[in-house]
C-alpha cells in the first residue's frame, strides 16, 4: 500500500494524544448504548474487547494505514464507521476520540465547550432508534420468535436473527449441518434429508427402528437393510425340489420361506427322489416314500414276504414267478390241469375237458378223467366194488356181475365133446363160493341170477347164504355156451355181506357131467 504522508501525520498526532490520555486520564469508555447497530457490537469498538477506550483508536490506525481492510479484519472492523456515515475515514477518528472522552453521551447532548445546545464534537447527538432483539436459548447465534426483546444496543443471550427452529438445541439453526438425529437440523422443513431411508418411511434408517419396513426390528433382524429377509435359520439343500432336504445345515438370513434349492425341513430320507419325503404318499413301488421306516405299507403283501405285490415277482410265495402262475394270488395253485367235473367227488368225472388252475393236484370237485359212468353216485365209478344193487357200481357195463371170471369144478378133463367125454366120480362134492355185498334192499322186492356155463344137468346145487335157489338146470348138449336165470326169495339177502355157493355133484342115473365151467354170475334186483 502507498504512503499516506496526511495519514501518518494524523497518526503521530493520535498517538501522542493517546499516551498523554494514557498517563494523565483513566481510560474513558463510552456507555455501549450510545451507537448501538444491529450487528450486536456498538460502533467504536473496533478490537472487540466490548470497550470503547483508546486501544481502538490504535484499532483504527492501522486500519487507516491499510493493516487491516474494513469489514474483512478478523475482529470487529464492521464497527469501524463511528459516525455511521458508511464510510471509515479521518473523521471516524474524532467520532472515535469523542466516545472516548465522553463528548457524545447517550441522550445526543454537547460536551467540551461545543457550539450551542445542540451538541458539539463530529458525531450526531440524535437518540438511537431501539432494536428488536430474539432470545438465543441455546447460544448457536439463532432466536426464536417466541421470546424477544426492544433495545437500542444487543442484550446478551439475544441476537437479531429469529430463525432458529429449535432454540433449545445448538445443533438446530439455519444453514446448520444436517446430522442424521431425526431433527431438522437446517431448519429447512425436512428432517435427515441427507441421510439414506430405504425403506422410504421418511425416518431415516439411523433413527429409523425398522430401517426395511419389515415389521422386523432392527435389532432383531438379520438382514435389517433388506425387506425380503428377517429371520435366521437353519436352512439344508433340498436337491429334488420335494420341500425336504437332507444334510448338514447351513444358517443363512431369509424371508418367509427358504431360497429356492434349500429347505428348513431336514428330515428327507431321499433328496434325489422327489417322491420320497415325510408324509409323502406311500407308493408300491419298493421304497420307503414317507420316511417312515417301512416300505410300502398301505400296498398289499400277499405272502408276506416283506414285499408289496406290485413289486414281488412271486407275490403268492409259490415258487412259480407270477407271469408264469395261473393265479399269481393264490399259493395253492400254480399250474393249468386238463380236468373233468367230479360232482360226486370220487375221483372220477364226466362232461368235456377243462384247464383248472391247480397245485400239484387238480382240485376238490374235478378229476383227471372222464370214465364216471354216474357223477351223480359216489359209489359208482371204474373198479368201484359191485355191489347187489341194481347198478353198475363199476362201470363196466353189467349190473351186480358177482363175479366175472371163468371156473372150473371137476376134474378139468372137460374137452367140448358131448356127453361120452366125461368121466364119472371125479368132482363130486366140490363147491366154487364167493362173498358178495348187496346195498339197500328196500327199494326191491324181486331178485334174480343169471350164470353163463357149459357141461352142466340137472341139479347142481346154486345157494346165497345157505340156501338154495336152483332146481335143476342144464348146459347145451352139444358142449356150447347156456344162459341160466334163477329167481329168488330176495328174502334171502341181507344188506351186506352174502356168500353164493355152487356145488358140483354126481348122479350116476341122470348122468351128471363131473367137469363143467362158468362164468359171469349176475344178481339183478328189481321193483
Amino acid at each position: 500500500m502507498k504512503n499516506n504522508p496526511a495519514k501518518n501525520i494524523l497518526f503521530m498526532l493520535l498517538s501522542m494524544f493517546s499516551a498523554v490520555s494514557l498517563l494523565f486520564s483513566p481510560i474513558i469508555s463510552a456507555p455501549a448504548s450510545t451507537y448501538a447497530i444491529g450487528s450486536g457490537i456498538f460502533p467504536g469498538d473496533l478490537n472487540c474487547d466490548g470497550a470503547v477506550n483508546v486501544l481502538d483508536l490504535i484499532w483504527l490506525k492501522l486500519i487507516l494505514l491499510g493493516q487491516f481492510e474494513p469489514m474483512k479484519s478478523p475482529c470487529c472492523d464492521e464497527n469501524s464507521d463511528v459516525d455511521l456515515n458508511g464510510i471509515v475515514n479521518l473523521i471516524d477518528n474524532g467520532a472515535l476520540l469523542d466516545l472516548i472522552f465522553g463528548v457524545i453521551d447517550s441522550h445526543g447532548g454537547g460536551g467540551g465547550g461545543g457550539g450551542g445546545g445542540g451538541g458539539g464534537g463530529l458525531m450526531p447527538t440524535s437518540t438511537p432508534t431501539p432494536l428488536t432483539w430474539y432470545q438465543d436459548a441455546d447460544g448457536d447465534g439463532y432466536g426464536s420468535s417466541s421470546t424477544s426483546t426492544q433495545s437500542s444496543t444487543q442484550p446478551s443471550g439475544y441476537v437479531a436473527s429469529n430463525t432458529d427452529c429449535d432454540d433449545n438445541n445448538d445443533d438446530v439453526y439455519p444453514g446448520a449441518p444436517e446430522l442424521c438425529d431425526d431433527v431438522d437440523n437446517d431448519c429447512d422443513g425436512v428432517v435427515d434429508e441427507d441421510s439414506v431411508d430405504t425403506d422410504k418411511d421418511g425416518e431415516a434408517d439411523c433413527v429409523d427402528p425398522d430401517d426395511d419396513g419389515d415389521n422386523v426390528p432392527d435389532d432383531s433382524d438379520c438382514a435389517s437393510l433388506d425387506g425380503t429377509k428377517w429371520q435366521q435359520v437353519t436352512v439344508y439343500h433340498d436337491n429334488d425340489g420335494d420341500g425336504y432336504g437332507a444334510g448338514t445345515g447351513e444358517s443363512i438370513c431369509i424371508g418367509n420361506t427358504a431360497p429356492g434349492g434349500y429347505s428348513l425341513n431336514g428330515n428327507d430320507c431321499n433328496d434325489n427322489n422327489d417322491d420320497v419325503y415325510p408324509g409323502a404318499p406311500e407308493l408300491c413301488d419298493d421304497v420307503d416314500n414317507d420316511c417312515d421306516g417301512v416300505v410300502d405299507e398301505d400296498s398289499v403283501d400277499t405272502d408276506k414276504d416283506g414285499k408289496a405285490d406290485c413289486v414281488d415277482p412271486d407275490d403268492d410265495g409259490d415258487n412259480v414267478p407270477d407271469d408264469s402262475d395261473c393265479a399269481s394270488l393264490d399259493g395253492t395253485k400254480w399250474q393249468l390241469l386238463t380236468g373233468y367235473v367230479d360232482n360226486d367227488h370220487d375221483g372220477y368225472g364226466t362232461g368235456s375237458a377243462l384247464h383248472i388252475c391247480s397245485g400239484a393236484n387238480l382240485p376238490v370237485g374235478y378229476a383227471p378223467n372222464d370214465d364216471d359212468c354216474d357223477d351223480n353216485n359216489a359209489a359208482v365209478y371204474p373198479g368201484a366194488p359191485e355191489v347187489c344193487d341194481g347198478i353198475d357200481n363199476n362201470c363196466d357195463g353189467k349190473v351186480d356181475l358177482i363175479d366175472g371170471g371163468v371156473h372150473h369144478l371137476g376134474d378139468n378133463h372137460y374137452s367140448g365133446a358131448v356127453n361120452s367125454q366125461f368121466e364119472m366120480n371125479y368132482t363130486e362134492g366140490t363147491t366154487y363160493s364167493r362173498s358178495f355185498t348187496a346195498g339197500s334192499l328196500q327199494l326191491y322186492t324181486k331178485a334174480t341170477l343169471t350164470i353163463t356155463h357149459r357141461g352142466v344137468q340137472k341139479a347142481d346145487p346154486i345157494k346165497i347164504n345157505g340156501q338154495q335157489i336152483s332146481s335143476g338146470w342144464n348146459s347145451p348138449s352139444d358142449g356150447s355156451l347156456g344162459t341160466t336165470t334163477i329167481s329168488f326169495n330176495i328174502g334171502i339177502l341181507t344188506a351186506g355181506a352174502n356168500t353164493l355157493t355152487i356145488t358140483a355133484s354126481y348122479d350116476s342115473g341122470s348122468h351128471d357131467y363131473d367137469d363143467f365151467e362158468f362164468n359171469n354170475i349176475y344178481i339183478t334186483l328189481s321193483k
